[in-house]
C-alpha cells in the first residue's frame, strides 16, 4: 500500500497519540535507553597531604654583659668602711681578669663582665703586719679561703682563713726569691649570669 505524505504524517500522529495513550509517556520527553554493556568509570584516587612537622632551629641565647657591685666592711665592735682593691681571677689559673678600687664609702663595682665563674680576691694587706686594732682577720666564713699574690698571676690560696696563718706561710719564704705581695681574702666561686646586676656584699670580721 502506498501512501503519500499527508496520509503517512496522519497515520504517524495517530499511532504517536495510541502509544502515548498505552504508555503514559510523552514521545515528545526523551527517555534513558537501558543498555547491556557496562561501561566501567575510572576511580579517581585523591591524596590529602600530609603535613609534616619541621623542628625549628633551637636558638642559642646570646651572652649579656653582667655587673658585679657591693661593699666592703671591715667588723669590729661596729662594721667600718674598708677601702680596699677587688679583684677578679680565673678559679684555676689565678689568671687576673679584672680589678677594682672600692670608693671611700667601701663600694666597688665591675661593669661588662662576661658571665662565667670567678674567683673575688679582696685585699686585706700588703704589709707584713697585723691590721692595726685587729688580733687577726679572717674570711667571711667557710667557703671562702686566704689568699697570696707573688706575681700578678703567680698566687696560691689555702683552706686556712686567717690572715696570721697566710702572715706565717709568707715569713716561711723569705730566704727564697718568692716575695709574697698581697694577702686576700678569697671567695673560691663566684658564678656571675648572662645580664645579672649581682651584689656581693663582703664583710671581713676583726678579732
Amino acid at each position: 500500500m502506498k501512501a503519500n505524505a499527508g496520509e503517512l504524517l496522519t497515520i504517524m500522529f495517530l499511532l504517536g497519540m495510541a502509544l502515548s495513550a498505552c504508555t503514559g509517556q510523552n514521545l515528545d520527553a526523551p527517555t534513558a535507553a537501558a543498555t547491556n554493556s557496562s561501561t566501567s568509570t575510572p576511580m579517581q584516587v585523591t591524596q590529602t597531604p600530609t603535613a609534616t612537622k619541621t623542628s625549628s632551629p633551637t636558638q642559642t641565647p646570646i651572652p649579656q654583659p653582667a655587673s658585679l657591685t657591693g661593699t666592703i666592711h671591715l667588723l669590729r665592735d661596729d662594721p667600718e668602711v674598708f677601702p680596699t682593691i677587688i679583684e677578679l681571677r680565673e678559679p684555676d689559673s689565678f689568671k687576673l681578669v679584672s680589678s677594682s678600687v672600692a670608693d671611700p664609702e667601701g663600694v666597688y663595682i665591675f661593669e661588662d663582665l662576661d658571665p662565667g665563674i670567678y674567683q673575688l680576691w679582696v685585699l686585706i694587706t700588703t704589709g707584713r703586719a697585723m691590721l692595726p686594732g685587729c688580733g687577726d682577720v679572717s674570711a667571711p666564713d667557710t667557703d671562702w679561703l686566704l689568699g697570696i699574690v707573688f706575681e700578678e698571676d703567680m698566687a696560691l690560696t689555702t683552706q686556712n682563713i686567717y690572715l696570721s696563718a697566710a702572715l706565717f706561710f709568707a715569713e716561711s719564704l723569705d730566704e727564697s726569691e718568692i716575695i709574697a705581695q698581697g694577702f686576700y681574702a678569697v671567695l673560691a666561686e663566684l658564678d656571675v649570669k648572662s645580664g645579672e646586676e649581682k651584689v656581693q656584699d663582703v664583710a671581713l670580721p676583726c678579732y
